[in-house]
């Protein structure tokens, strides 16, 4: 009989412990994303001129996406699709007719909305300690400072540090209004357009109220301080690391305010890359990323933690070979990004996958790892995790590349290596193949007639190359299909939601 009671304590036991045991068996995760960060950049993509050996670590030492696409060519669409796995139009992301495509205001009304998971929600319900740092641009508070409607604190993660908006040139305090380097019928002009316009819009609003750093919701500095801003970063990061190791497996989702514009970089960084203030930028997020990467070493757990790096988009003006840049969904140079994931004794080093692989496919992929199915809504990815870690081929796909809730381009894989694109959009370029307006409006781009698409071969870097007539007839019925599939879909929703 006493053997039976301590049989059974000890299966009572098991099953209290299990769920401890698997928790901590776990792997960490870390996320990193660059902000308007070019493949051009990088040694592992050709530029031989950039100096970033913790960035070029995770090539080597992980998998190397060589076809990374971002689910759209701007800031709040790109995060909102990649952390939630799903298109911007399903949440109302898109941006709406005449607006602009990405939230404005750090105190908007709209943003990432409360009923759409992200993959922070699906580690935090396994138990996971989640934090954000960073850049979030998704939208923060909508009726009141604190409801964190849109904010981290609502999708998944337990703490925020970062800016709730984003980066933009009124931040830094060089304004020529301010310096007075105008002329007088120049600063006379600029009045009269802020009488006009409100004084919303004016540049002291632009740095006194969308200038601040948060602390999940307390406002901890304003305006920012941006020369010491990665460096704080990420000195929270490691603070939240190494809280967390031995007792918890967390999730680290590190959102750089570089390369986006203003570039002002730590004093010790000005001149260090190869002649650029961007390249300056991108030295000393590499130096950032090392910071992590090697607190990963000293705490013995690199081996147990995957780390994902990516861009939200591609580069402000050129990104050769490509054309096109941020803002251009039709364009490989708006949507091509780099990236790479790494896991130890799980994913091979080394190798690179030529497949087309989207941000949305980190959800799923996830999913898969943690051997769970925690989603609320259908995803528009697929898991990749199968081809980074046995190497297998893939099977057909289609991907979409929106301006708003216009389809500007198809790109279908045949799950045996060609990847074909039809375009339906036909941006502004000038002579050297960048949008004649720096950012891309994709909205000002020539609509191409469906039936009158260009059809191109992408599977070849840096080409897009016509197909020959009999090879175009068979992907126009395939594209034609699937685009009018989607304008029927279209009608099934309302656009009044669309925010901006």
């Amino acid at each position: 009989m006493t053997f039976l009671v301590n049989y059974v304590h000890v299966i009572l036991l098991c099953i209290q412990l299990c769920p401890l045991l698997a928790e901590k068996n776990r792997p960490n995760i870390i996320v990193l994303l660059a902000d308007d960060l070019g493949r051009e950049s990088l040694p592992s993509y050709g530029n031989n001129e950039e100096k970033v050996p913790n960035v070029e670590r995770l090539f080597m030492e992980g998998a190397k996406f060589n076809h990374l696409l971002s689910p759209a060519a701007l800031c709040t669409p790109s995060r909102s699709a990649f952390l939630t796995g799903r298109y911007p139009y399903r949440f109302g992301l898109g941006e709406g007719s005449n607006g602009p495509p990405v939230i404005v205001y750090s105190s908007s009304k709209v943003g990432l909305p409360r009923n759409e998971s992200t993959w922070a929600n699906l580690a935090q319900s396994l138990g996971y300690s989640t934090k954000a740092v960073g850049k979030w641009h998704m939208g923060m508070d909508e009726i009141f400072w604190g409801d964190q409607e849109h904010g981290p604190l609502t999708h998944g993660f337990d703490s925020f540090y970062g800016l709730p908006f984003t980066v933009v040139p009124g931040f830094e305090g060089q304004q020529e209004f301010w310096t007075l380097q105008r002329s007088n019928s120049q600063i006379l002009i600029t009045v009269i357009i802020l009488l006009l316009l409100g004084w919303w819009r004016s540049l002291w609003m632009e740095r006194y109220l969308n200038s601040i750093l948060v602390s999940n919701e307390k406002v901890v500095e304003r305006p920012i301080q941006l020369k010491r801003l990665a460096e704080r970063l990420t000195n929270e990061s490691l603070k939240f690391i190494h809280q967390n190791v031995g007792v918890k497996p967390f999730l680290l989702y590190h959102a750089f305010h570089n390369l986006h514009k203003p570039v002002q970089v730590s004093d010790e960084f000005v001149g260090k890359g190869s002649g650029t203030p961007y390249s300056d930028s991108l030295v000393e997020m590499d130096y950032q990323i090392g910071r992590i990467l090697d607190t990963l070493d000293d705490l013995s757990i690199q081996n147990n933690t995957i780390v994902f790096f990516a861009s939200d988009h591609g580069k402000l003006g050129q990104n050769l070979p490509f054309k096109g840049g941020k803002g251009a969904p039709s364009l490989e140079g708006g949507v091509r990004i780099p990236g790479a994931i790494r896991w130890p004794n799980r994913i091979p080093s080394g190798f690179a996958i030529n497949e087309p692989i989207s941000l949305l496919d980190f959800f799923p992929t996830l999913n898969q790892i943690l051997d769970t199915d925690y989603t609320l809504k259908k995803l528009d990815g697929k898991s990749f995790y199968e081809s980074v870690s046995n190497h297998s081929s893939s099977i057909p796909r289609m991907l979409y590349h929106f301006c708003g809730i216009q389809i500007h381009a198809l790109r279908y894989y045949d799950g045996r290596g060609s990847i074909i694109k039809g375009v339906f959009a036909k941006e502004n370029l000038n002579s050297d193949g960048i949008c004649s307006e720096g950012i891309c409006n994709c909205a000002k781009a020539a609509l191409i007639p469906s039936e009158q698409m260009d059809i191109l071969n992408v599977t070849s870097d840096g080409k897009e190359e016509k197909l020959s007539s009999h090879a175009e007839n068979e992907y126009r019925s395939l594209f034609l299909k699937t685009y009018n599939d989607f304008k029927k879909e279209k009608k099934t929703f309302s656009t009044t939601g669309f925010i901006f």
